[in-house]
């Protein structure tokens, strides 16, 4: 087994064991950009969309790339589960007397597809996958947690695409007397209902 899938297995037990319980705003819902005006986008809303996907890729597979099609498929399937209302799960996929979640390409897609524009999905790199059902069948399908202190830095509109860069400092460290551990410039783009994540580049 590859070591990048070691470490998401490990990642997995470990948020399914509740040991990263504080979570901050990954609750989070999306910003309102039916409004017609994406610049009303407040800060807070840009974090909280950076959050998300923060606290549930890291380590070796840190949501970090140039375009979409560099996320591995295990990289996206954990930010499928992410993204998804886990209720919804438990209603659309869950085998009520086996307790698996059985998760096909077109599902998976159907959620990602919401995201990203371009990416790569193929089932048979994740960890969970069963070639018999040719699905993803796993009985772990919640659990993400985690804090972390974020403070906006800039950021610059070009239509709907918003460009902004974030500070990550330790938890107990504030911008003024901390030194920031990560620093990561985000591109967005606001459609009608969603956003698109383009790229999240560490600097």
């Amino acid at each position: 087994m590859k070591t990048k899938n070691i470490v998401v297995l490990l990642l997995t037990f470990c948020l399914a064991l509740g040991m990263a319980a504080c979570t901050t705003r990954s609750d989070a819902e999306m910003p309102a950009e039916e409004s017609g005006d994406e610049r009303s986008v407040t800060d807070e809303e840009l974090l909280d969309l950076v959050l998300r996907p923060e606290i549930a890729l890291t380590g070796q597979n840190e949501f970090t790339f140039q375009n979409p099609a560099e996320l591995s498929s295990q990289e996206l399937y954990m930010l499928f589960l992410c993204f998804s209302d886990y209720e919804t799960l438990v209603k659309d996929c869950e085998d009520e007397d086996s307790g698996e979640f059985t998760f096909t390409r077109e599902y998976i897609s159907a959620v990602l597809s919401k995201y990203f524009k371009d990416y790569t999905l193929d089932l048979t790199q994740i960890y969970d996958y069963n070639a018999e059902r040719d699905a993803v069948v796993t009985v772990q399908a919640s659990g993400f947690g985690g804090c972390r202190n974020p403070e906006l830095v800039e950021k610059e509109w070009n239509g709907s695409i918003v460009t902004f860069t974030v500070d990550y400092y330790d938890y107990e460290d504030t911008a003024q007397a901390g030194t920031p551990y990560m620093r990561k410039t985000y591109q967005i783009e606001f459609y009608d209902g969603g956003v698109y994540y383009l790229s999240a580049i560490r600097k």
